[in-house]
């Protein structure tokens, strides 16, 4: 060897009766130091393959990915035949992993993940003849050691065959535990974030469902005002689906548009508090009883201002009679003071006033209704809002009308005792 040579010369000069022992404690020397640093360089290689394992099994949720990508490096790092991981339930051993244990070994596995768990240490069994697991599987060694996850034991790793060589080491089993402490944490973290995410979709289901409910008890709320009067029938129906194709139009969605929609379709609930003396009343109001039907906008929002569902929809039911120049009631807004929803509700709901039949004349055709609200924009209506009407064609707002018409007749089929007024 070259480092040998090299201190040949200086033990050359040491007197003849000394020169051998020199030269065999330098070739010792030379030696030892060779296994420390072939040594070290293992060390060093197995840090760094742990190292890399640490953040692949840290980069996944999965705790099959988990248990394989483990196991395959477990083989890789100590040239063994197979490994499972398993986990320990009240009833029964759960193997993790797509690897399938033979059903001849399958014992064997079970054993040693109850010994691991059940002492809570490590295991090595390099001659089954001497130890207590079963027989007859064909193996020739086991090392294994316990999965641990926030204090308590949750199953083991396990690897059996030594390729190559007979009997895992201390050094084996050192390996085999400092991986799986992190393969113990890591599922952990799987099934926490599996249960997390089940108990969020069980969540998200109950509130659509709770969604559901509420849009049900809207509508029948909007449609008790249909029974107490034959004119509007339909019309909250209507006014909703033109409000909520407008407001899409404008780019709105998610909850803002949700928001517009329950408002428009409980935008008259404030109704159900005005007399019917006044409510049905075929003639023209007098100055009183007008004063007294301008108050339903108040009444609806205190109806439903404090019903959590319905907060962002309040504001609507409030303001659907303002003006964009300020000459709207109840509260004499203008502009963009004037909530958005309402802005775009009552460009729908003088939209639908106009193409709709009334006792006193024929509805008008969309031609007239959207030059009648072309020329209210900047005063009636928000000029934006208009703009964003006028893109939705002819046809469009006849199919949204003739499909409320369809689930009106449904309706008034599946009502066989007819009508009543409340």
């Amino acid at each position: 060897m070259k480092r040998l040579a090299e201190m040949i010369g200086p033990l050359s000069e040491l007197p003849a009766e000394v020169l051998p022992v020199a030269q065999r404690i330098v070739e010792r020397y030379e030696a030892e130091l060779e296994q420390i640093t072939a040594h070290l360089s293992l060390i060093y290689e197995e840090l760094m393959l742990l190292y890399d394992m640490g953040g692949e099994i840290a980069s996944t949720l999965d705790a099959t990915d988990i248990a394989d990508r483990a196991v395959e490096r477990l083989r890789e790092l100590i040239e063994a035949d197979r490994g499972f991981v398993a986990l320990v339930g009240d009833d029964a051993l759960q193997l993790i992993g797509s690897q399938k244990v033979p059903r001849k070994l399958l014992p064997l596995v079970e054993w040693a993940t109850r010994q691991a768990v059940e002492r809570d240490r490590p295991l090595i069994i390099n001659d089954f003849g001497e130890s207590d697991a079963p027989k007859g599987h064909g193996r020739r060694d086991l090392v294994g050691a316990p999965l641990r996850a926030r204090g308590r034991v949750t199953g083991a790793v396990l690897v059996v065959d030594r390729a190559g060589k007979h009997g895992f080491s201390t050094e084996d089993q050192a390996l085999v535990e400092t991986i799986a402490s992190q393969i113990g944490v890591a599922i952990d973290n799987s099934r926490l974030f599996r249960r997390t995410q089940e108990h969020a979709e069980e969540l998200a289901k109950a509130l659509d469902e709770l969604g559901s409910t509420y849009d049900a008890t809207l509508a029948a709320l909007s449609g008790a005002l249909d029974l107490r009067d034959n004119e509007t029938e339909g019309h909250a129906r209507r006014v909703t689906r033109y409000t909520v194709r407008v407001a899409r139009e404008l780019g709105l969605d998610g909850k803002p548009l949700i928001d517009i929609e329950r408002g428009a379709l409980m935008h008259d609930i404030g109704k159900i508090g005005v007399p019917d003396s006044i409510l049905l009343k075929p003639d023209r109001l007098t100055e009183e009883e007008w004063a007294v039907m301008r108050t339903h906008p108040q009444l609806g929002h205190q109806m439903i201002r404090n019903i959590r569902f319905l907060s962002g929809a309040a504001p609507i039911v409030l303001h659907h009679h303002e003006r964009f120049d300020g000459k709207g009631y109840p509260g004499g807004l203008f502009e963009t003071t004037i909530p958005l929803g309402a802005r775009i509700f009552a460009v729908a709901d003088t939209f639908d006033a106009m193409t709709s039949d009334r006792p006193y004349r024929k509805a008008l055709p969309y031609s007239a209704a959207r030059e009648e609200v072309e020329r209210c924009a900047g005063s009636q209506f928000d000029p934006d809002v208009v703009s964003a009407f006028c893109q939705v064609s002819a046809d469009e707002w006849v199919e949204i009308r003739d499909d409320v018409e369809r689930q009106l007749a449904i309706k008034r089929k599946d009502e066989p005792l007819g009508r009543h007024r409340s």
